[in-house]
C-alpha cells in the first residue's frame, strides 16, 4: 500500500510541475506577442525606428495627405531647401544629429526625401515639426525659425554627392505641392543651402523662378 501511495505521489507532483511550465511558456508567449505589436505600431508611424527610438518621421499614404495640415492658406509664406550632410539618415540618426546641434526637440525641419540609404529613395517623409505645425528649428539658420518657413531636408550631402533622379523629382513634386497649397511664390523658394550635388537651377525653372 504505502507503495502505491507514493507512486501516487509522484504522479501528483510530475503532474504539477507541467502544469507550472505550461503557464509560464504560456506568460512568455503573451510577452513577445506584446512587444512584437507594440514594435509594429511604432514602425508603422516611424517605418525607420527601432525599439526605444523617439518616433520622427510620419510617412502618410500618398503625395496629396502628405502636406495635409489644419493651417490656413497662406499660414506658410516660404520653402527653403537644405540637406541632412550625411551619406546614410534614418529616423535614429537624424534625431541624434540635431539634438547634438543644438535641437533638444529633434528633428527641426518639416520634410526629408529619402536617397535609398536609410530611408526609401525619393520617398518623402513628413517630420513630427510638420505635424504639429512648428516653427522650423534655428539650428538650420535664425532666419527660418519664422513659423511662415517650410525646410525640406535632401538626406545626403550635396557638396560631395549628387542627389538620386527619384530625390530630384520628389523635392519638385513636394516643393509644387506646397506652392500650390500655400499660394508660396517661385521666387520665395530658397535653394541656395544645397550643394552642386543638387540641380538647383533646374528646379527652380521647372517651378517658374
Amino acid at each position: 500500500m504505502a507503495r502505491k501511495s507514493t507512486t501516487r505521489r509522484s504522479k501528483t507532483t510530475s503532474s504539477d510541475e507541467v502544469s507550472s511550465f505550461s503557464r509560464a511558456k504560456r506568460i512568455w508567449v503573451a510577452l513577445i506577442f506584446s512587444l512584437a505589436a507594440t514594435t509594429g505600431v511604432m514602425l508603422l508611424l516611424d517605418p525607420t525606428a527601432k525599439p526605444g527610438t523617439p518616433t520622427v518621421l510620419m510617412e502618410r499614404t500618398s503625395r496629396q495627405t502628405l502636406t495635409d495640415t489644419k493651417a490656413p492658406a497662406g499660414a506658410w509664406n516660404r520653402i527653403v531647401l537644405i540637406d541632412t550632410n550625411s551619406p546614410f539618415a534614418n529616423g535614429s540618426t537624424l534625431h541624434k544629429q540635431a539634438v547634438e546641434l543644438g535641437e533638444p526637440k529633434g528633428v527641426g525641419f518639416h520634410f526629408v526625401v529619402g536617397n535609398g540609404k536609410g530611408l526609401d529613395d525619393g520617398r518623402p517623409y513628413a517630420c513630427k515639426f510638420w505635424d504639429e505645425q512648428l516653427p522650423a528649428s534655428s539650428i538650420y539658420g535664425r532666419d527660418v525659425a519664422d513659423g511662415r518657413t517650410i525646410v525640406i531636408a535632401v538626406a545626403g550631402n550635396t557638396d560631395r554627392d549628387r542627389v538620386t533622379t527619384a530625390q530630384s523629382e520628389r523635392v519638385r513634386t513636394l516643393v509644387l505641392d506646397l506652392m500650390r497649397k500655400y499660394g508660396i511664390r517661385p521666387e520665395s523658394v530658397d535653394a541656395s543651402r544645397v550643394g552642386p550635388g543638387f540641380a538647383s537651377a533646374e528646379l527652380l525653372e521647372s517651378i517658374g523662378g
